[in-house]
């Protein structure tokens, strides 16, 4: 517990979980770590993308839901942007054929190959969404019911628009002594 609370989005569970995956893929044997740390990069990922899916699309809507919300929708739309510039700036980087041709490149053309199987293969795409946004739906009404207990009733469109922002602001790894933007 204290490693989740110090460590971003929740790092230390992730690496648990692979763990406990990779010693019991191959109990008697010597444990296989790398399938067990793909499969959970993979599942963290897939809802990722739900969360950043749905948080394009509320803070596509700020400007309809608060007034004078323009500098806080060019921030949050940064938030969304440079993930995903870094990640096609990385794809198109491992095209480069000097680099795809080397181990690193490899390595990372296997990867993706997998990544391709596990969020697409054999109607994985369904399930994965699925589950993905019924998580996210249970932090939305987590939030919605928070704020009804203490008396802060948001709308729905509200709610809908500000926590997927602030579950991506989670993964920020800047805290002071374990407490920063995840805690605030």
């Amino acid at each position: 517990t204290f490693l989740n609370q110090v460590l971003p989005g929740g790092v230390m569970g992730d690496g648990l979980r692979a763990w406990r995956h990779g010693r019991r893929l191959h109990e008697g044997a010597a444990p296989a770590w790398g399938p067990a740390v793909r499969a959970v990069l993979f599942e963290r990922a897939a809802g990722q993308a739900a969360v950043f899916a749905l948080a394009a699309a509320g803070i596509a809507g700020w400007p309809f839901l608060f007034a004078g919300a323009a500098v806080a929708s060019g921030l949050a739309l940064l938030i969304v942007a440079l993930p995903l510039a870094a990640a096609l700036a990385l794809v198109g980087l491992l095209r480069h054929p000097r680099i795809a041709a080397g181990r690193a490149g490899r390595a990372a053309a296997a990867f993706l190959a997998e990544g391709r199987q596990a969020w697409f293969g054999q109607g994985a795409a369904a399930r994965q969404a699925a589950l993905s946004l019924a998580i996210l739906a249970t932090y939305l009404g987590t939030f919605y019911c928070g704020g009804r207990a203490v008396g802060v009733a948001l709308p729905l469109a509200v709610v809908m628009a500000v926590v997927p922002v602030v579950l991506l602001a989670m993964l920020i790894p800047a805290s002071i002594a374990g407490w920063g933007l995840r805690e605030a």
